[in-house]
């Protein structure tokens, strides 16, 4: 027998909770699935993603985002870990240009699954599982040349962080992450009612341009290696951060050193610099200890 899912029943958070129950497909903990079901949270994401060659969309589910983006791409790539899923996107996305691949896209290399779109760059879409939003933005950014815009749905918490400027109490090292590969933007909140099955917090949808280069110079390892260990003393001056990081092992004379070579104030508390100020560190600290990281 043939399944017939439409769009429409997946825009729709009653029509889409039949479905599912009338079939026994549960929602996950464990993949922490909550289905995003709002036609308008669902349009708005499409329209910031734009147009385009190939997108790539992670964690698709049944298909409600990817019905909106298959009108303005050549190419679907939706990489979705639940193989339940398969049949019904494939029913809602029939006779679409879209590709259901089933894996983990933490563990998947993003450019083998592009189709001879090799000298493209990407779109990147998504309803981004909580758990794994830190560890998706780092894989994202470890391949931030692949891609030219980025829309993703995560917690309204990390989103603050995402978007963050320096010297307010979210800005850390996700926000160093995120925004030195490229401009983030938080676009718009999306409440819990939007989602089945309805999660306990806010949600927000956040936009990346990425930019051709980075906006560091140092090294990834050493220059987020510096970041994340001096803001485990972020309320610390800067110098008394670089002296007590856990793994650099920093002298006072060193720590002095450094701030002299990147022109900063040793006064200053790490959540008060901003990316350009902890580049000029990473190259102070690889020029003072030869590093090649």
């Amino acid at each position: 027998m043939a399944i017939e899912l439409e769009c429409e029943d997946l825009w729709d958070r009653e029509r889409l909770k039949d479905f599912l129950a009338h079939r026994g497909l549960r929602p996950r903990k464990d993949l922490s699935q909550n289905f995003l079901c709002d036609r308008e949270a669902l349009s708005r994401i499409a329209r910031t993603l734009g147009e385009g060659r190939i997108v790539l969309e992670i964690g698709p589910g049944l298909g409600a985002l990817s019905c909106l983006l298959v009108e303005n791409f050549d190419l679907l790539v939706a990489v979705e870990v639940d193989e339940r899923f398969k049949k019904y996107f494939q029913s809602a996305l029939e006779g679409k240009r879209a590709r259901f691949v089933r894996g983990d896209f933490l563990q998947l290399d993003p450019r083998r699954l592009i189709e001879g779109g090799e000298s493209d760059r990407l779109k990147l879409a998504g309803n981004i599982p909580y758990e794994i939003t830190a560890p998706l933005i780092d894989r994202t950014m470890e391949n931030a040349d692949l891609y030219e815009r980025a829309v993703l749905t995560v917690q309204k918490e990390v989103a603050d962080r995402l978007s963050a400027r320096p010297g307010g109490s979210d800005w850390g090292p996700l926000s160093f992450l995120a925004q030195g590969y490229a401009e983030v933007e938080q676009v718009a909140v999306i409440p819990p009612g939007a989602f089945f099955p309805r999660p306990g917090v806010h949600s927000a949808i956040v936009k990346f341009d990425f930019f051709p280069c980075p906006r560091f110079e140092a090294g990834r390892k050493v220059y987020f290696s510096l970041v994340r260990e001096t803001f485990t003393h972020r309320r610390k001056t800067i110098r008394n951060a670089l002296r007590y990081a856990p793994n650099l092992s920093i002298s006072r004379e060193e720590a002095d050193r450094m701030l002299a070579e990147a022109d900063l104030d040793r006064d200053l508390r790490p959540e008060k610099l901003g990316i350009e100020d902890f580049d000029r560190l990473a190259r102070a600290l690889v020029s003072l200890r030869g590093s090649k990281s």
